[in-house]
């Protein structure tokens, strides 16, 4: 199975008694799930890895190329990163999944496809009276299901989530995971990473492998 990303003593000091180190890989059609105790950094991984944040060391191939090779905001849409709390504008849910195809980066090569936003919003459980609405009346778990579907609309190489179950019932748990398995397998070329503390996500999820971040310097 092809590698998609590798990653190589990846290095972020976070504290003086602490350093996240990683090395691993994202094989194409898998999501590589991320496991360790709270403060170990996991968060820390997908910003680095979404280059929000700059590392202290190591290095970073998509498919053997340098990332520093590429472009910033290419590589962010490519590399897609979806936060525990994800940033929720102004104006209505709708707007909000419009946001990401207003910038140059994007809308010179993606629009929305309003076929596959039905299709996430069916499959998720997001009702066009939600689209509707004021996107800051949104509960949490809305607010996640809602910015995990901009990301799909958005059509990553590899898409990273951290806890995106957190605020959700297991019902729900299990529509998300569902819909990240069917993306991942409706095309090649595709790989996931995922942080998430639920032995709930790891029964749902057929295909897999684990990176363990540890507490302390041999984080």
């Amino acid at each position: 199975m092809a590698d998609l990303l590798e990653f190589k003593n990846l290095t972020k000091v976070i504290n003086p008694h602490h350093s996240l180190r990683v090395s691993g890989r994202v094989q194409e059609g898998k999501i590589l799930m991320v496991r360790g105790p709270s403060g170990s950094g996991k968060s820390t991984f997908l910003r680095l890895l979404a280059r929000l944040i700059p590392p202290d060391g190591g290095k970073v191939f998509f498919q053997g190329q340098d990332w520093m090779q590429i472009p910033a905001p290419k590589w962010r849409i490519m590399v897609h990163y979806v936060p525990q709390k994800p940033v929720i504008f102004a104006g209505t849910g709708a707007d909000n999944l419009h946001i990401p195809f207003a910038l140059k980066t994007v809308r010179e090569k993606k629009s929305l496809d309003y076929n596959k936003l039905e299709h996430y919003c069916e499959a998720l459980s997001i009702s066009s009276e939600t689209i509707a609405r004021e996107a800051q009346t949104l509960s949490g778990g809305e607010g996640s299901r809602l910015a995990v579907i901009r990301a799909l609309l958005l059509e990553p190489r590899i898409l990273m989530l951290d806890e995106p179950t957190a605020h959700l019932d297991s019902r729900t748990k299990k529509k998300v995971l569902q819909v990240l398995v069917e993306w991942l397998e409706t095309e090649p070329g595709r790989g996931a990473i995922l942080v998430s503390h639920s032995e709930e996500d790891i029964e749902d999820i057929p295909a897999f492998t684990v990176l363990e971040i540890l507490s302390g310097d041999e984080g």
